[in-house]
């Protein structure tokens, strides 16, 4: 273990060879206007409601207005010409910020978290100084992988993972807003492997070309800083600018430490109570409760389901926004999951989420048109960049929060049958899924969560919501059916991630969550030309299912008309015929929900998912 003494050493070795090499380069530089940066656009729109400012380590290169600016830098040489320029300047260091609590409206710190030995002290410092509600911008290289000489060269102690970034942020009472695209480090390496030669071996010169052509050169022809709500797709992507916002109530209402912690499943979480109660309502507007705190107050989640927004604001209360038609009498239907205990609501980066001790419920949605001018030129289709977006956001909220198992998912996906490059939409929905699991470091096979994806009309966003948990689920198989996960390759270059049901035993004597099941055998769609068939091999498929929970719980908690149902038709006229199907299979008292949205393959004319319900009481 390296003593204190010794340590210190080493940060103030760290910190004197970073002041000799920024004080060569910035004595004979000249300051480059912030106007001139594509950031300037972004940090006027920050402005009208920052009047209290700082950036850290600008060098000579702010991007914060000069005039009536705070900057704390370690090269004396760059803080005087600020000075100049009517700047108050501070030489000082990231790590102790001498500012008071709260100090400032909006905190900029470009390319300097990856430097120091000590990130969690700059980021608490950075959060310190930013007041409550007040903004943050930052940069930063991501992936390990993608580590080179150069990183070493220019004094990086680190790259991120994106997940554990925002894990890291959320310690410190920062969520991610919005994000881009970010940086100008020449992609050709061999541009890296000669600059890096000239700056071992020519230093001086070096930097004078750096100043005089590569960084004039490099501002012609920046590229329009693009971006996106809450975490973009960040497969390659080198850096990242992150826009945040200070949020002091985000551990409080988390029920989480400033201390690194374990997540739920590794450290056991003794300390958690059993769930009396969990489960969903299927209700009409109309049957929504208007003054009953009360009943509100156990409301975990709610996805609505109608051509038409929900047309009232539920502020605490993610609300899955879903453009699937009801087929009944009613225009919307309102899916309201419910639960005991105190609740936590909250957004980080896009992900709207509301959670008990145990249970976590989150959402978002992703436009196509948003992730194509928000991502890098990769080659993948909108689909895919909205599919990677929103899982990226996922998991990076989970990883924040500590709920690290995820349960079950609900994915509405728009022309999920139509044709695209290399099969359908679906297939791209698939292959982006799965990579979003991998590049997290999650199980593509047997944990998987349970999970239906099913088709909205074209031009909706791809929605999604999540129930998440602090405690680990049992993934069930049906021995009927091959395993999602282990589809042949006429399905798609990618398998579907999913299990067929989750079994939370610990929640309600044991809450059952049954994944979107369909007319299939084996691995091969049956019946396909007879909906009232497909609608009774569905069933008989749910009933295998209740079987295996049953026979893994050891208890007998689980039947066919104990469940509550979500049945998506195809087309509107087979209602009837489906209906009469159901009914007599589960009986008339089971809750029966019925959606016209298309089925993920394209011989499927119908699909049933299911869940076992213990609603609070009111």
């Amino acid at each position: 273990m390296q003593s204190r003494s010794s340590q210190t050493y080493y940060d103030q070795e760290l910190l004197d060879a970073n002041r000799r090499f920024y004080d060569l380069l910035w004595s004979g530089a000249r300051l480059v206007e912030p106007e001139r940066f594509n950031t300037w656009p972004l940090m006027q729109s920050l402005l009208s409601e920052c009047a209290r400012r700082l950036e850290v380590a600008p060098g000579l290169r702010p991007r914060l207005p000069i005039e009536g600016t705070n900057f704390v830098d370690i090269s004396a040489p760059a803080l005087a010409k600020l000075r100049e320029r009517g700047a108050q300047v501070i030489l000082s260091e990231i790590s102790s910020l001498p500012f008071a609590d709260g100090a400032f409206d909006l905190v900029c710190a470009l390319d300097i978290i990856e430097h120091v030995d000590d990130d969690d002290a700059a980021l608490g410092e950075l959060s310190r100084v930013t007041k409550p509600g007040g903004a943050l911008v930052i940069s930063t290289p991501l992936h390990p992988s993608l580590w080179t000489a150069f990183d070493d060269f220019v004094g990086h102690k680190r790259r991120y993972e994106p997940s554990r970034l925002i894990a890291k942020l959320a310690h410190h009472q920062i969520v991610v807003e919005r994000s881009a695209v970010f940086g100008m480090q020449p992609r050709s390496s061999h541009i890296t492997d000669i600059g890096m030669w000239w700056l071992k071996h020519r230093r001086e010169r070096a930097l004078w070309w750096y100043n005089k052509l590569i960084m004039p050169l490099g501002l012609r022809f920046q590229k329009e800083l693009r971006l996106a709500p809450g975490m973009i797709a960040t497969d390659a992507v080198d850096e990242i600018l992150l826009v945040c916002r200070r949020d002091t109530r985000l551990l409080s209402r988390l029920g989480l430490s400033r201390q690194p912690a374990l997540t739920a499943i590794q450290a056991g979480h003794p300390q958690l109570s059993s769930s009396t109660s969990f489960g969903v309502q299927y209700l009409s507007l109309a049957e929504l409760p208007v003054n009953s705190d009360v009943w509100w107050d156990s409301v975990l989640g709610l996805a609505h389901f109608g051509s038409q927004p929900l047309g009232r604001s539920l502020e605490q209360i993610p609300v899955a926004e879903v453009n699937s038609a009801p087929l009944a009498d009613t225009r919307d239907v309102c899916e309201v999951w419910r639960a005991d205990g105190p609740m936590t609501s909250g957004c980080i980066g896009a992900v709207r989420f509301r959670a008990n001790e145990q249970l976590l419920f989150g959402c978002i949605s992703v436009s196509e048109n948003l992730a194509v001018s928000g991502e890098p030129g990769i080659e993948r289709s909108p689909l895919e960049l909205a599919t990677v977006r929103a899982y990226t956001n996922i998991f990076a909220a989970l990883d924040a929060v500590g709920y690290p198992q995820l349960v079950r998912i609900w994915n509405y996906v728009p022309s999920i049958n139509e044709d695209a490059a290399e099969g359908e939409r679906y297939w791209q929905f698939n292959r982006a899924r799965q990579e979003s699991f991998l590049s997290r470091q999650r199980p593509i096979v047997d944990t998987v969560p349970a999970g239906s994806a099913v088709g909205t009309p074209t031009g909706s966003p791809l929605v999604i919501y999540f129930l998440a948990s602090r405690v680990a689920m049992c993934a069930i198989e049906n021995p009927r059916q091959v395993s999602a996960y282990y589809y042949p390759s006429k399905y798609g270059p990618r398998s579907p991630t999913f299990s067929r049901a989750a079994l939370l035993a610990e929640l309600a004597g044991g809450t059952l969550l049954v994944s979107g099941t369909a007319s299939i055998v084996g691995h091969e769609s049956v019946h396909t030309d007879d909906v009232a068939a497909q609608t009774r091999e569905a069933i008989a498929n749910i009933n295998v299912l209740t079987t295996e929970a049953n026979r893994l719980s050891g208890h007998q908690h689980y039947a066919t008309n104990m469940l509550a149902y979500k049945v998506y038709v195809r087309n509107p006229g087979d209602l009837s015929n489906v209906a009469v199907e159901v009914r007599a299979a589960v009986g008339q008292s089971a809750a029966v929900t019925y959606l016209r949205a298309d089925v993920c393959r394209r011989d499927l004319l119908v699909e049933i998912e299911a869940v076992s319900s213990a609603v609070p009481a009111t």
